[in-house]
């Protein structure tokens, strides 16, 4: 309950030296101590909280270093790191079922789209108030020497590309034609449209990034 009220408030899962995901991966605790039956159900449990909080995902707020988006980035990526089937998250996220969904779809592609300090969902970096991104490969846990487990690498590497991208910027843009959102969303779809050299570029770094093989 401690990783749901955490996720739905932006903060990270980590009280003093102990961090909920760290514990996780350096116990093996998935593996060693629940069954295949009640792990599945500890990632519906991750699934559920997870689009839930996509769900209150609304407006592009912008907010320097407490910008709400950060929150579930982060912890998206700190997930692609304790469990092995990313793609169960990804999957009803990207289907843009409601405008929270559509709206973290622009954000996360956004970060794919823009070079920095072009984006227009996110400020640009400054010393005093932070801000910048999307930061597509950061997280909130403390692993620091360890990347996302390869599953989810091999997922993302299938799934993204220039093509898919395009569509679902366009598809997002399209679910939020009727939301106060949707001005920004089609100029991100018409960004999108031009910007495929940079997009390529990024969808190959990506993984690159989220493997710890490169610092962000």
């Amino acid at each position: 309950m401690d990783w749901h009220k955490t996720l739905m408030s932006n903060e990270a899962c980590s009280h003093g030296d102990s961090e909920f995901h760290n514990s996780l991966l350096r116990g093996n605790v998935l593996e060693k101590m629940l069954t295949l039956h009640q792990r599945d159900q500890v990632f519906e449990f991750f699934r559920d909280s997870f689009l839930e909080r996509l769900d209150t995902e609304r407006s592009f707020v912008r907010a320097g270093s407490q910008t709400p988006a950060y929150g579930w980035i982060y912890r998206f990526n700190s997930l692609g790191l304790v469990m092995r089937s990313i793609d169960l998250l990804w999957e009803p996220w990207w289907s843009v079922e409601t405008p929270g969904r559509a709206v973290c779809v622009l954000q996360y592609c956004s970060g794919l789209i823009y070079c920095e300090g072009e984006n227009p969902v996110f400020d640009p970096w400054t010393h005093d108030k932070g801000g910048g991104g999307p930061y597509l490969a950061a997280n909130d846990c403390y692993v620091p020497d360890h990347g996302w487990k390869q599953p989810n690498i091999e997922f993302l590497q299938h799934t993204l590309s220039v093509d898919y991208v395009l569509k679902k910027v366009e598809q997002a843009a399209d679910r939020l034609a009727n939301e106060p959102e949707r001005d920004v969303a089609r100029q991100i779809a018409a960004d999108a449209a031009t910007n495929h050299e940079t997009v390529e570029l990024l969808i190959e770094e990506l993984p690159q990034f989220l493997m710890g093989e490169r610092r962000v």
